[in-house]
């Protein structure tokens, strides 16, 4: 069905300096990510003894990139990183009909993304 996807994930990554100390810091980085999803599904039309309800569910992901820093201060630094998003989730698909009873259909959807980033960093 149409309607609107929000994704909020929370990224953890592990990150490998190329060098360090420099005016251009470049780095890759990999790492896992806890993604949550809410679906708001879109107008359909229906007769009114039928309900149709969609979801998407939460969970894990994984991500990998690059990027590079350029140092402003010691503690300021400007950063431009790209990186891929790796998602696949569950989703379902339930239909209530006073007539027929309930029916549910389960599928995948893929929340895979290509992310670019542009940023300001503070080191503490």
């Amino acid at each position: 069905m149409n309607g609107e996807l929000s994704v909020t994930p929370f990224f953890f990554s592990l990150e490998f300096r190329l060098m360090e100390n420099k005016k251009f810091n470049p780095y890759i980085f990999l790492g896992a990510n806890l993604v949550f999803t809410r679906f708001e599904i879109g107008k359909y039309i229906s007769i009114p003894e039928v309900t149709i309800n969609q979801e998407v569910r939460n969970g894990p992901g994984l991500h990998f990139g690059g990027g590079i820093d350029f140092s402003l201060t010691g503690q300021l630094a400007l950063f431009v990183e790209g990186f891929y998003f790796l998602r696949k989730a569950k989703a379902e698909t339930t239909i209530k009909d006073m007539n027929f009873g309930v029916t549910t259909e389960e599928f995948l959807i893929s929340l895979d993304s290509l992310i670019l980033q542009i940023g300001i960093k503070y080191f503490f």
